[in-house]
Order: C-alpha cells, then structure tokens, then sequence
C-alpha cells in the first residue's frame, strides 16, 4: 500500500489524501450519531425504569388511598349511562339551553366504569353558562367536565357555543 501511495504524483497523493479524510470524517460522523442514539435510548429507557419503580414503590399506598376514596363514595350516587343522560337532560333543561347530546360511550376499569357524554349548547350566554356549569357541579358530584370548548356564535358573538365531553363514574358492585 506504501508503494502504491508513493509512485503517485503529488497532486495525486494530496487527492488520495483528501478523499481519505472524507471518508473518515463520514465515518466519524456515523460512530457520533449512532452514539448518541444510543445514549438517548439509554437514557430513555433509564427514565422509564425509574418511572416504573417510583409506581410500584408506591403501589400499596396508592391501592390503600384508592380504596378509601371509593369507600367514600356512596353507592348510590353513582349513576349508569342512562340516569347520566337523564339527568344531564334535566339539568340543561333548567337552564333553558339548545342542546345536543350524543350517545353515551362506556369503559370498563374496575372498580368503576367510566361514562363519557359529549354535549352541544348552542347561542348560550355567558352568565347562564357560569349557573349551568355551577348547577351541573352541585347535581352530579362524581361527572367530571374533561373538555371545555367554548366558541363564539357567528352571528352574534356575545352568545356562545359550547362543546363539552364528560365523564361520570359508576362503580361495580
């Protein structure tokens, strides 16, 4: 290989030279980012590991505050999809709104089931909105409002329309 280099010209061997480099600084470059990745998994991985033991360090605890939470609740205060809907139903008809709302959907997670609702109000005022949210708060204490959206009207935009997604909770026997 040594021979080969030197029977070249000079102009020659400073290319051989120079493309010599260039592969190995690609090469450099390769080694770099293939470590890096790696670091980055790595230390993805660690944080995950982490995150897991931090939860099943604590899991007696967490199981013990869930139960006592849930011995908190009354049986009789939660409600199935249909009694959600229905009084739903009653508490928007208080407040005189247009609504819509869409069919229940339902997921099981023992010890409850979750019931998610999504509502339409339509040219709402926003006072009436405050009482409705406030009614709706102190009528149905385990629905919980996960998604709040409010838009103004087109054509008079001190009315609103409101799009709201809730969840209720009904436990298992």
């Amino acid at each position: 290989m040594r021979t080969f280099f030197f029977r070249r010209s000079w102009r020659e061997r400073v290319l051989l030279l120079a493309v010599l480099m260039v592969g190995v600084v690609i090469w450099l470059f390769t080694v770099i980012g293939q470590s890096r990745s790696w670091r980055e998994r790595w230390s993805g991985q660690k944080a995950t590991l982490d995150s897991q033991a931090v939860w099943l360090n604590n899991a007696a605890p967490l199981a013990e505050q869930l139960q006592s939470r849930l011995a908190q609740v009354q049986q009789g205060r939660s409600l199935n999809a249909t009694q959600l809907v229905g009084q739903l139903d009653a508490v928007v008809k208080r407040q005189h709104f247009a609504y819509r709302i869409d069919p229940p959907t339902t997921a099981q997670k023992p010890p409850v089931i979750i019931h998610s609702v999504s509502l339409s109000l339509e040219k709402a005022e926003l006072p009436a909105l405050a009482a409705f949210v406030d009614d709706l708060c102190a009528s149905l204490p385990l629905v919980n409002i996960e998604q709040f959206v409010i838009t103004p009207d087109r054509r008079n935009p001190a009315q609103l329309d409101v799009r709201l997604k809730l969840t209720g909770l009904e436990l298992l026997p």
